[in-house]
């Protein structure tokens, strides 16, 4: 099997996984972290009308993970809305890629064996030229103290993974004010 037969393979199941979600979330209440109120989620986002929306303002994302599988997995997951989407797998390629890019999201992991991604989001907000720069943290722990660090080193969204599509959702359809 090629590798274009097991991407197709990999977007059909994708596809079919996203069908699935719909629906659930059509029908389903959910709660999602945000650090800003009108950010909060009561009701389940219907993914078909974000889906939509998001494609009405595809944007240049950028994911930093150093879980190969799981970057490449995100960003195949990412792209399949029809954003531009780029990889890192450790925090100074993600700097050097952002810095060349300048790219609209940075969903970007925290747990790294030197840099952390937090260290990479206050060298991103000490930058002017990354004020727009949406910065989603991804990351397995989700306390309140997680987040509030999350917070302090920048980061718009703080997302616990596995990572529940309605919020990726609702973070890559976000905008920075000014």
């Amino acid at each position: 099997m090629t590798r274009c037969n097991i991407a197709r393979e990999c977007l059909n199941v994708i596809v079919e996984c996203l069908n699935v979600l719909s629906d659930c979330y059509k029908n389903c209440r959910t709660h999602v972290s945000h650090f800003n109120s009108r950010f909060l989620v009561g009701e389940g986002p219907d993914l078909r009308y974000i889906s939509r929306a998001m494609v009405e303002s595809l944007k240049t994302v950028l994911v930093v993970d150093d879980n190969r599988d799981f970057a490449d997995t995100l960003a195949m997951l990412v792209g399949f809305y029809g954003h531009k989407v780029s990889v890192a797998y450790d925090v100074a390629s993600g700097l050097a890629l952002a810095h060349q890019l300048m790219p609209d999201v940075i969903l970007h992991d925290i747990g790294f064996p030197r840099l952390s991604g937090h260290e990479a989001a206050r060298q991103l907000r000490s930058d002017a030229k990354f004020a727009k720069t949406v910065l989603v943290a991804l990351t397995g722990y989700d306390s309140r103290s997680d987040r509030e660090h999350s917070k302090k080193a920048g980061f718009d969204f703080h997302l616990d993974k596995p990572i529940d599509l309605g919020a990726l959702t609702i973070a890559l359809g976000q905008s920075r004010p000014n």
